[in-house]
């Protein structure tokens, strides 16, 4: 039987299938005989690397070098043996424990040597030496400094201190960190007491004429009295406890300790007394916005203090950045409790003078059943941005006259309870200096709440603020008939 041929074949049809060059397959296997190659040889100097245990060579003559050498040394051992010893200490950790008589050679010595005396530029013998030398020679002769010892001393001083006294974080602690009794010396240093001096003797004494002259307080003179005049911050130093930083809202901004507010159960609180005009003792407290965390605390130092009203310049929160926690009712008959201290609306108005006034009715968990009770008003100024002066005194001038009419203490906050807080009680003096004698002093009254309170009114701004204030006062309220 025959089969009948398919079409494609009586059409004489050829399929073509694709050939490989023939020079492309000798070249593909040469290429991974090359490759794995290579790869063995990696593995075989890796083993070998790690059953040696060698490592980059390292110069003690050459600082910089050595130091290159040693990240060097670093990122290529990454993968060894976590037994090795520790890196040496840096070398800023070394400098700072060398005796001040001998630092400006030492240092040197220790920078040469630092490279030399890692344990990854050493062999394995002397990294295992090492802990035991350490151990037998004194603390004392550890720590001298390099240029009086030999290549011994100098390698001990290289390791430094964590290398020294690994284990122990007490000694690391007390060379690093300077003592209080050390940084209250470092505080009163003759410059010191040579700006509490130029503070108390600094004055300009204005008369209504002076401030009404449109000449008479140019922009660029206020700008170079403002800044003539020192900030007088306070050093950590002065912080009576260790606890109270953390009731600091800013770090950088500490009560002096001279006119610091202290509380009755010796607690401590970001706030202090400040003169008022003629002298005048404690006619303000100046404190900051109060935190979450030191709520009760201002509450107690109210009850405690009594004053007749509280004058807040700050929003609860300005620019999406929280300024002070709300620590008053909002609402009249609504109560709230901070600590031992109960405080309730009883008034609220919202008024057209630019500031809303509250009376408050404070109560005392610890008072006996009688009752006593403390009234105080809290007046709230909420239209002045932070580091800089209100669009207008008009709107101001108000708060400040009800301020200058209440009797007792006022305590004054804003933020930071420096900026707007003394621009404000700056304001509050010289207004019931110019009641009084008709005249007033801007810078004198600036130095004196420095003394008081470091770095209040922060900003030249401010300070020109008050000129225009005080003009606009002696213009509205005042005769002018000793122009």
């Amino acid at each position: 039987m025959r089969v009948p041929e398919s079409p494609a074949a009586n059409s004489g049809d050829v399929t073509d299938v694709p050939v490989a060059p023939g020079w492309l397959i000798p070249l593909v296997a040469g290429l991974g005989a090359v490759l794995l190659l290579l790869l063995v040889l990696l593995l075989i100097w890796c083993c070998h690397r790690r059953l040696r245990g060698d490592k980059p060579e390292c110069s003690g003559t050459d600082a910089s070098a050595g130091s290159d050498a040693n990240v060097g040394a670093v990122s290529a051992v990454g993968g060894l043996s976590a037994s090795f010893p520790p890196l040496a200490t840096p070398s800023f950790v070394q400098r700072r424990v060398q005796p001040n008589s001998a630092a400006a050679s030492s240092s040197a010595s220790i920078s040469s040597y630092s490279a030399a005396s890692s344990p990854l530029c050493q062999s394995p013998q002397l990294r295992q030496q090492q802990p035991q030398q350490l151990q037998q020679k004194p603390l004392a002769q550890q720590h001298r400094p390099a240029s009086r010892q030999g290549s011994n001393g100098r390698r001990q001083a290289g390791l430094g201190l964590l290398g020294s006294r690994r284990g122990s974080s007490a000694s690391l602690t007390i060379s690093l960190s300077p003592s209080c009794e050390a940084l209250r010396q470092e505080a009163n240093t003759p410059d010191q007491d040579k700006e509490r001096s130029l503070l108390e003797s600094l004055s300009q004494p204005l008369r209504t004429s002076d401030l009404l002259d449109p000449v008479g307080s140019p922009q660029a003179r206020l700008f170079r009295e403002f800044w003539s005049v020192p900030m007088h911050h306070a050093g950590r130093e002065e912080l009576p406890e260790a606890g109270a930083v953390a009731k600091n809202r800013y770090a950088s901004i500490v009560p002096n300790a001279a006119t610091r507010v202290a509380l009755d159960d010796g607690g401590y609180i970001n706030a202090n007394f400040v003169r008022g005009a003629g002298l005048a003792e404690r006619r303000f407290i100046a404190t900051q916005g109060p935190l979450a965390e030191t709520l009760a605390d201002f509450w107690q130092m109210i009850w405690e203090q009594r004053p007749s009203a509280i004058v807040m310049l700050t929003d609860l929160v300005e620019r999406d950045r929280p300024k002070c926690e709300l620590y008053f009712p909002l609402h009249v008959g609504d109560r709230m409790r901070h600590g031992r201290v109960t405080a309730e609306l009883l008034e609220l108005d919202n008024g057209e003078q630019g500031f809303q006034r509250r009376l408050l009715r404070l109560d005392h968990t610890e008072q006996p059943s009688s009752g006593e009770s403390l009234l105080v008003e809290h007046l709230w100024f909420r239209s002045w941005p932070d580091h800089t002066s209100p669009d207008s005194a008009v709107s101001l001038l108000p708060l400040a006259e009800r301020s200058v009419s209440l009797p007792g203490l006022l305590v004054v906050h804003c933020s930071a309870g420096l900026g707007r807080t003394g621009a404000f009680c700056a304001l509050c003096i010289c207004i019931r200096q110019l009641l009084d004698t008709g005249a007033c002093d801007c810078l004198a009254t600036l130095c004196r709440l420095r003394l008081d309170r470091g770095g209040m009114v922060q900003s030249h701004e401010q300070y020109e603020f008050l000129h225009t204030a005080l003009r606009h006062f002696a213009l509205t309220r005042l005769a002018t008939a000793d122009r």
